[in-house]
């Protein structure tokens, strides 16, 4: 690169190998609020499906650096950029560091706790993605991360992380877009990790096939024509691994435990959680934040919780690995004859979690537990708990058809345009746990009997 940073370092990474790191990387590194990343597990109770996946949010932090560097080496190395100053390619670098501080205990677990209880209040607060929102925040105000960089650098630094469309340029794009160093990260790590295949693509070709394009006056990320099969790989990799593991049953139903668990005992008196999940914008909240992970979490619910607490009963559970079986995994469109208003009114309300009516009818006829009867509806569109996994935001990915010419994934790729069409198929599954023992008969009687209550359901005959 034309503009050479100093090193003091290096870190080794089980993925990326050695990763170089600056004075100041060191710093915020080891800072208390980056070090409380090594307490967060990136795929929340993953490892309970997949014994390897218990990696954390700190080494995936330390990788989206070094991936977001090598993007920018490769743009500058290929005359599409040339950085103004050592300390945007430093800021460059910092944010995609530092992405990822705002993730609270169980990763994107928190947030769909924090979002579900901020629309239930009164606050007028962002309901959408607070973990980026509280991210900007760290970096802006915490004493430790300011220390380091100063009040109007930390600033800087924040905005460059802000999804407000007003500042956005490539820089943005290399941390958080479609074609982002985050993403390239976690589906080569957690495949790593998970100990499967899915997330893989060519990296070296797709970094390869990256350049930038004029946009609104901005320069903005894209990929070159002939980068298009490789940007298809890299979606399919997106689509593969969703499927397989972030969506596997195993990481369902463990969500939903952690959910339920924390609900269950915020209900029952846990102030501290509920001060956890009870999302403000203020600095009291931000201190309090900084100091919860996942162990803090079981430890609290374990320790408030009485012997008959429903939010100590999921956590034990989870700590030992009992959990609730999956009965029935379909299509919706297999339970419905055709379209219509009514079952979409109905899905629309399990998508909810408001069909206490319905789980009440599979535990009475399928002599489950009641409580730990679960009916959820997703697509990979729309996950069971977590963000949008970007299998579908793809259709953004700019293409450079020529000098003045630009294009996107969505308009130049049919292949594209059939995973965003599978990814869209919505399912429903049911959770389940015996009141007594089941032989292998009982399973799949109670697997067609809950097929036809569904189906009655649906067609709003129950």
């Amino acid at each position: 690169m034309v503009l050479q940073l100093k090193f003091k370092g290096e870190i080794r990474d089980p993925i990326h190998g050695l990763i170089p790191v600056t004075s100041t990387e060191f710093e915020l590194i080891n800072t208390p609020v980056f070090q409380r990343l090594r307490r967060i597990r990136q795929l929340a109770m993953s490892e309970l499906g997949f014994h390897g996946a218990a990696h954390n949010r700190f080494g995936h932090s330390i990788g989206v650096m070094h991936v977001v560097w090598r993007l920018a080496e490769h743009l500058e190395n290929s005359g599409s950029v040339l950085f103004k100053s050592k300390s945007d390619l430093e800021n460059l670098r910092i944010a995609a560091l530092l992405h990822d501080l705002g993730h609270g205990p169980f990763s994107h677990v928190s947030e769909y706790l924090l979002q579900e209880r901020l629309k239930g209040s009164k606050s007028k607060s962002k309901t959408e993605e607070i973990h980026e929102s509280i991210t900007q925040s760290i970096i802006r105000l915490d004493k430790d991360v300011t220390k380091i960089l100063g009040r109007k650098r930390s600033s800087q630094i924040a905005d460059l992380l802000a999804n407000d469309g007003i500042r956005q340029d490539f820089r943005h794009d290399l941390v958080s877009g479609p074609l982002d160093g985050d993403k390239m990260d976690y589906l080569i790590r957690d495949s790593y990790y998970a100990g499967v295949q899915y997330g893989h693509f060519d990296m070296e070709r797709l970094i390869n096939v990256l350049t930038l394009v004029d946009e609104n006056k901005r320069k903005r990320l894209a990929i070159k024509m002939e980068g298009i099969q490789t940007a298809e790989q890299y979606v399919l990799a997106k689509y593969f691994i969703a499927s397989q593991v972030y969506q596997h049953k195993s990481r369902h139903v463990t969500d939903r435990m952690i959910i339920e668990g924390i609900k269950h005992s915020i209900s029952e008196g846990n102030k501290e959680l509920e001060s956890l999940y009870s999302y403000n914008d203020s600095l009291k909240y931000l201190e309090n934040y900084v100091l919860w992970y996942d162990q803090r979490v079981f430890e609290s619910v374990l320790r408030v919780g009485s012997k008959k607490s429903l939010g100590k009963r999921y956590f034990e559970m989870l700590h030992n690995r009992v959990l609730p079986k999956e009965i029935v995994c379909c299509k919706f469109k297999e339970l419905t004859q055709g379209s219509t208003n009514e079952a979409a009114g109905l899905l629309k309300r399990v998508q909810e979690g408001d069909c206490d009516s319905l789980r009440g009818h599979i535990s009475a006829v399928c002599k489950l537990e009641s409580e730990f009867t679960r009916v959820v509806a997703y697509s990979l569109k729309t996950p069971l708990v977590q963000r949008s996994f970007g299998v579908v935001d793809e259709e953004q990915i700019r293409v450079k058809l020529g000098e003045q010419s630009t294009s996107v994934l969505d308009h130049e790729s049919q292949l594209y345009k059939g995973i965003v069409e599978t990814a869209g198929d919505i399912y429903i599954q049911v959770f389940g746990m015996p009141k007594n023992a089941l032989s292998l008969s009982d399973k799949k009687r109670n697997e067609k009997k809950v097929r036809k209550i569904l189906r009655q359901y649906f067609e709003g005959r129950l």
